[in-house]
């Protein structure tokens, strides 16, 4: 039981909730951008115009996004086109990760 004693502790109380309330929210979110807390890409020039791009999501990551971003990145790094290679998805427990291996045109 929470007990407001003056508009102070209220004030306070209020702000507390609404901190926790969005850091709940900034945690479901996979951003475009390298490996870091929330979930990232991370790519290797494999030689000759190959590279291969793992970008892993968070619990709320779906496939779809994943796909999305890992196009983002191989237009990048590739500006003249693509061609994929390789692709595989995997999903362990809560953090999927989709692989790309592409060549540049």
């Amino acid at each position: 039981m929470v007990v407001i004693c003056n508009d102070f502790n209220y004030i306070f109380f209020v702000k507390i909730l609404i901190l926790i309330f969005s850091i709940s929210l900034l945690a479901g979110c996979t951003s475009y951008q390298q490996t870091g807390i929330t979930g990232g890409y991370e790519d290797v020039d494999l030689g000759g115009g190959r590279h291969k791009i793992d970008f892993q999501g968070n619990c709320y990551t779906t496939k779809e996004r994943l796909e999305n971003y890992n196009q983002k990145r191989a237009k990048e790094l590739c500006p003249s086109g693509f061609k994929v290679l390789e692709e595989k998805f995997d999903k362990t427990i809560c953090y999927p990760v989709l692989t790309t291996i592409i060549e540049c045109k």
